[in-house]
């Protein structure tokens, strides 16, 4: 049977020491992040193949918040292993399971199309310049369409520059009232970071406070772990694990502050539907992480039935990985509203909008055809002259 582990340890070398030590090689790394200042890795072992006790430190178990929490064992004063296990167990698996399945298929479907597409579009400089910056095959089509008459790369990249100010959407705003802002992404896009952080900017920004509520965190430690953040960055959390919870705590609160719901990665649509129609002032956001290829995110929104009002995008120093979340945006129409770089909850979000995302891409860009210029003008050994 598998177990999903949860190591955490002060830097990846000491998480990766006790995961080898514990576990051996024959394991299944499903993240690795850094939260509250330490490295977090969630793998996948099957528990048959834990390796011998006397392997082992002596553990000792912490304190649970309640029976269904999991427990939690020190192997030292470094590092600490979360078996996750219990009631939400195989509902993780599964929603991990279907997330890579859907991945995967858009992975397969981008590697086809880029085979047909290499078999079917001329080689030469401009599709050179466009294959080189990781854009999605899907939105290639387009831009490769976009660029027909263009004889030269600077007019290529212009005629890019132009497709994507006129085509990605404007920016949403605050409207600096109290409001409903409700968070929806997958299993590790940045939802508990991104609803402290938007709490925080509207502390900074409005007359008026705001809350975070946690909404059926079924994830094993994700309670705790908003409730550190909430005391970092001097923000109110609360904890609603039925709807009827959730809708009182809004009503007592939005006359005078924001309310910030953070929904369950498991079963997003449904919940996000029947607080819908609970609270029809709420305002629904999508937390996207920039490396993410999108495609698990896209389903989301199309069986959701839901207008989305925005998107917060999560590891903007994931610099390069840009065309994926374009071409997402492209696709859904969905405004920009805050975007984060740093995991650390005391940097504020920050602004994102079309022109820097665009900019950012056609710099590398006009950088791959600098790279490239030089590397054409270079002489070859053969063509020096002694």
């Amino acid at each position: 049977m598998m177990q999903l582990i949860k190591i955490i340890a002060l830097n990846s070398k000491i998480a990766m020491k006790e995961i080898s030590e514990k576990y051996g090689e024959n394991v299944l790394m499903l993240s690795n992040s850094r939260v509250a200042g330490k490295t977090q890795i969630v793998i996948a072992a099957d528990e048959n193949n834990r390796l011998p006790a006397a392997h082992l430190n002596a553990p000792r178990v912490a304190h649970r918040e309640s029976a269904s929490e999991p427990d939690t064992v020190f192997a030292s004063n470094q590092s600490a292993t979360q078996v996750i296990s219990g009631p939400s167990e195989s509902q993780l698996i599964k929603d991990l399971t279907s997330l890579i399945k859907i991945e995967l298929e858009a992975v397969k479907k981008h590697l086809l199309e880029i085979k047909h597409s290499s078999q079917t579009r001329p080689d030469n400089e401009l599709s050179a310049l466009l294959n080189d910056s990781m854009i999605p095959a899907s939105l290639m089509r387009k831009l490769a369409q976009e660029t027909t008459g263009c004889r030269t790369a600077t007019q290529m990249i212009d005629s890019l520059e132009q497709f994507l100010d006129t085509n990605l959407p404007s920016n949403a705003r605050l409207t600096g009232r109290p409001e409903v802002h409700v968070l929806a992404g997958n299993h590790g896009s940045g939802k508990t970071l991104c609803a402290v952080r938007l709490a925080a900017k509207i502390n900074a920004d409005c007359q008026h406070p705001a809350i975070v509520v946690s909404y059926k965190a079924y994830k094993e430690g994700a309670w705790a772990q908003l409730q550190l953040l909430g005391a970092k960055a001097g923000i109110d959390v609360y904890r609603a694990n039925d709807i009827d919870t959730l809708v009182t705590i809004a009503n007592e609160n939005i006359d005078h502050s924001s309310v910030i719901i953070e929904l369950p990665s498991s079963n997003s649509v449904d919940e996000a539907l029947l607080l819908n129609q609970e609270l029809p002032i709420a305002r629904f956001h999508m937390v996207v992480a920039c490396d993410s290829y999108g495609a698990a995110t896209s389903n989301i929104l199309k069986t959701s039935q839901l207008r989305f009002s925005s998107v917060l995008v999560t590891r903007l120093d994931y610099r390069g990985v840009y065309w994926p979340l374009i071409s997402f945006l492209l696709e859904q129409k969905l405004p920009l509203l805050f975007g984060c770089a740093s995991p650390d909850v005391a940097q504020p979000l920050i602004e994102i909008n079309k022109s820097i995302l665009t900019d950012a891409v056609l710099q590398d860009m006009r950088q791959s055809l600098s790279d490239w210029t030089i590397t054409l003008v270079k002489p070859s050994p053969a063509a020096v002259t002694i």
